[in-house]
């Protein structure tokens, strides 16, 4: 999971960081590398906060030009983003996932909690199979 950061070089110096999908989430840096680091801090901050509201996360569109560049989320909120959103779009509540997997709700819960979501291999792949979805695992240098 990623959105694009669009850098802007500043008149007064530094760096101003915007995430055009997602509104009001903005950082800065002195140089270029210290606006990406802090852009990475900035959208996990940004999404964990939006995410506990309870509201939709907004899907990220692909950006192009020398100015944007890609930023992936922290691993742990991108999974509980895509956890809730595959389980809403079965239309299934967290206690009847939870009956599903065997587990009591408040558990299951934490799991969509990305401060809190701990999840081994293994209760992925049988959240995975409950839900119907494919576990992919991606490994980016």
């Amino acid at each position: 999971m990623k959105y694009y950061a669009k850098l802007t070089k500043q008149l007064e110096g530094g760096y101003l960081v915007e995430f055009p999908d997602l509104s009001g989430c903005l950082t800065e840096g002195d140089t270029h590398n210290e606006a990406l680091l802090n852009a990475s801090e900035a959208l996990d901050a940004w999404l964990e906060v939006y995410f506990q509201r309870q509201q939709r996360v907004p899907l990220a569109k692909v950006r192009r030009g020398k100015n944007y560049h890609p930023v992936c989320v922290d691993p742990k909120i991108a999974l509980a983003v895509a956890l809730r959103e595959v389980r809403r779009k079965r239309r299934l509540s967290q206690a009847q996932t939870a009956k599903l997997l065997g587990i009591d709700k408040a558990r299951y819960a934490k799991f969509e909690l990305p401060s809190q979501a701990n999840l081994s291999l293994s209760m992925i792949r049988k959240i995975a199979g409950v839900l119907g979805i494919e576990t992919r695992f991606d490994l980016v240098s």
